[in-house]
């Protein structure tokens, strides 16, 4: 009977460590995931990877002119209720598409991101090639 009991409070000592690690766990990652310079690196990141691998400017259904609309309506959607203000402006234009640099760029971007007592502002050039 001593070994029993000396198994099951073992296995409640285990369990209670369990349930305490749960509530003492440290999340290093919000405070990058608020972060305004994170914020504008991962949006410049998944364009420049959209604009890398989409074939087309305009045009059809799996456009990157469309991939701009979708992302602008994201943008929109995502935004409220946050704590900070992100403004995009974009100028893409097309016929630069197969342009490499130094020639003219087909995309301008431009990000503001305010909040938390920040004001956080990026130019980006991106192409295709």
């Amino acid at each position: 009977m001593f070994v029993v009991a000396v198994v099951f409070l073992i296995g409640l000592i285990f369990v209670a460590q369990q349930i305490m690690f749960q509530y003492t766990f440290l999340d290093i990652s919000e405070p990058m995931r608020l972060s305004d310079s994170h914020i504008i690196r991962s949006l410049t990141n998944d364009i420049n990877r959209t604009i890398k691998t989409t074939f087309e400017c305009n045009g059809t259904d799996d456009s990157f002119e469309r991939y701009l609309e979708e992302l602008d309506s994201v943008l929109k959607r995502e935004e409220t209720g946050r704590i900070y203000v992100m403004y995009v402006s974009k100028s893409l234009n097309c016929d630069f598409w197969d342009n490499q640099p130094p020639a003219e760029n087909p995309l301008n971007l431009s990000v503001r991101i305010t909040g938390l007592g920040k004001d956080t502002t990026g130019q980006f050039k991106f192409y295709h090639r």
